[in-house]
């Protein structure tokens, strides 16, 4: 029987392992958190792009994360979260089964941007993860957004359009209720400069003026 060019191309590659497959170079984690809420997140440290919200059964399912060992963070809801560590191989599913989560603590930052501008449209960020927070704005209240962790520490990074981002550590311990911190913003030259108010806005019953600061 005559064999088609083709073919006799195919079994030669074959036979010389030309037609290996690559490794496996990326896994799937999933889990099941209990108590979940809607604000629920579970995070890839280090890979904010790695994150997922569960569905309404608590259920989460990350894909694409790299082999090897990697850190999860795991916000469950406003008393319980938690850090774990899995280990993830090439097409495999690494199952954390249901997480319930260790006592958290309420990391409360306060955004404090200079001359009265608002923060209202600031973020701040647990760098390396998907947790971020945007503050409320509330009449003579100031701008705090609310983070609920498990034991570590954190870098935190706080924007807010036209001045400088700010960074801080925050190192949590086991059994703390409570941390508080504050984010002190300066614009590039040290003031509000002239873009202040123009990009940020003034805080409620402030008014922009030209040089960039609001007037209350």
């Amino acid at each position: 029987m005559r064999r088609s060019v083709a073919s006799v191309v195919f079994l030669s590659l074959a036979a010389c392992g030309g037609l290996e497959n690559a490794p496996l170079t990326v896994g799937v984690v999933q889990g099941t958190m209990s108590g979940a809420t809607a604000d629920s997140l579970v995070s890839v440290v280090g890979l904010p792009q790695l994150s997922a919200k569960p569905d309404a059964a608590g259920a989460f399912r990350i894909a694409d994360v790299p082999v090897g060992e990697v850190e999860l963070l795991l916000l469950v809801n406003q008393s319980s979260a938690e850090r774990r560590r899995v280990t993830v191989t090439g097409g495999g599913v690494a199952d954390v089964g249901v997480v319930t989560g260790q006592p958290a603590t309420k990391l409360e930052v306060e955004l404090r941007p200079p001359d009265n501008l608002s923060a209202r449209l600031g973020t701040v960020t647990l760098v390396g993860t998907a947790a971020r927070e945007t503050p409320e704005e509330r009449p003579g209240e100031p701008y705090e957004v609310h983070f609920f962790l498990p034991p570590g520490c954190y870098q935190v990074r706080g924007e807010v359009p036209g001045l400088l981002p700010v960074e801080e550590e925050v190192c949590l311990a086991v059994g703390d209720p409570e941390e508080d911190r504050h984010l002190d913003f300066k614009s590039p030259d040290g003031s509000a400069g002239q873009e202040g108010c123009a990009l940020s806005g003034c805080v409620p019953g402030g008014v922009c003026q030209a040089d960039g600061r609001c007037r209350l």
